[in-house]
């Protein structure tokens, strides 16, 4: 089969899985998640199918450990492949975080990926081990922002913390209740809407801050998986959902940093 060319490769690496995007340009135009124990298999068989020979390597990873094995792979398959560690240095904006060296590239990228995709100031919200809130500057720079423990990550902890609590799977209802009436529904609801409502009145604080300190309109742009169980909490809320946004700045560093 014929293999298409221009067609480069994007790799995010997170807490617990790695998300892996072919790209043309700041175009996605596949995209595969693995988790840490089974990718060293499935990865290279799905690179190989893929029918495209990168020239071009892009990773941004919480996980050197990971890095190792990743460029080990991408090497085998494609031996005339470039292949770049991002790091928060590499990234063509101001940072303003007082150690860079503690700060996620992935939460740089991200932040980068939606200034140039969306407009500055922006807010990125990022739904994953962690939820975190990142804000961009009008002048294309990272601010910081805040980081609470993921939904599943409250609810293992709940579940370990409260003796009494018995053991039962995490669900996320389509329409959340403010009164259980069991105590599965009453952690379900209220992990489901408990962070509903954080998102969104941290949105607003956003907003709010944006506008005093900037008189700027605030994009908001949300990442990231369960994106449709917060959905019905922020139907009033003017937002982007971007799925592939970190392999989209990936693909963006590509364009501006490896030619």
């Amino acid at each position: 089969m014929t293999k298409e060319f221009g067609v480069n490769l994007v790799i995010d690496v997170g807490n617990t899985t790695l998300s892996v995007g072919k790209v043309s340009k700041t175009k996605v135009l596949d995209a595969k998640s693995f988790n840490y124990m089974e990718f060293p298999n499935k990865l290279p068989k799905w690179i190989e199918s893929g029918r495209f020979n990168p020239k071009k390597a892009s990773i941004c990873s919480v996980n050197p450990t990971i890095n190792v094995k990743l460029k080990k792979i991408i090497s085998n398959s494609f031996p005339e492949c470039k292949i770049q560690i991002i790091n928060n240095k590499s990234i063509p904006i101001s940072n303003n975080y007082s150690n860079l060296d503690k700060l996620g590239v992935d939460r740089t990228v991200n932040v980068y990926s939606a200034g140039n995709l969306y407009g500055w100031p922006c807010l990125v919200i990022d739904l994953g081990t962690a939820v975190s809130f990142d804000l961009g500057g009008p002048k294309k720079s990272f601010d910081g922002g805040l980081i609470f423990p993921g939904r599943e990550l409250a609810f293992r902890a709940l579940q370990d913390g409260a003796a009494k609590l018995s053991r039962f799977p995490l669900k996320f209802p389509k329409n959340p209740k403010i009164i259980g009436k069991n105590t599965e529904d009453c952690v379900n609801y209220g992990i489901s809407y408990g962070y509903g409502v954080m998102i969104r009145d941290m949105i607003k604080e956003y907003q709010e801050l944006a506008r005093s300190r900037w008189k700027k309109k605030l994009r908001v742009i949300i990442t990231g998986g369960g994106y449709e169980f917060i959905k019905p909490f922020l139907r009033k809320v003017d937002k982007k959902y971007d799925k592939h946004l970190t392999l989209k700045g990936l693909a963006l560093l590509q364009q501006n940093k490896l030619k």
